[in-house]
């Protein structure tokens, strides 16, 4: 995979590709990672986000343009692969942080 050896190039994939070529892609260390669709991470339990939040960058930015159910779970772990520090563990989050109207 030479393509993944080019230090300062861009390198825009898909998550399918991800998921096939992560340790290619975990080679390529990147300075920013520009998550589209981040929804597809609001889950701590799948592949993709595993995977996802195995990348490791200076700079991390997620867009998406679906909008969340509020679920503090989901949220959480969207947050989490941006900055680990900005909430409380997951394990930690519990009913009486969350209303439900």
């Amino acid at each position: 995979m030479q393509f993944y050896q080019k230090k300062e190039a861009v390198l825009v994939v898909n998550y399918e590709i991800l998921l096939r070529d992560l340790p290619q892609v975990l080679n390529f260390a990147a300075d920013a990672v520009i998550l589209d669709e981040a929804q597809r991470i609001k889950n701590y339990a799948t592949k993709t986000s595993q995977n996802v939040k195995k990348l490791n960058s200076k700079f991390r930015l997620i867009l998406t343009g679906t909008p969340m159910e509020n679920r503090l779970q989901e949220i959480a772990s969207l947050v989490d692969w941006v900055n680990i520090r900005a909430m409380p563990p997951l394990w930690s989050l519990d009913a009486k942080m969350s209303i439900r109207s």
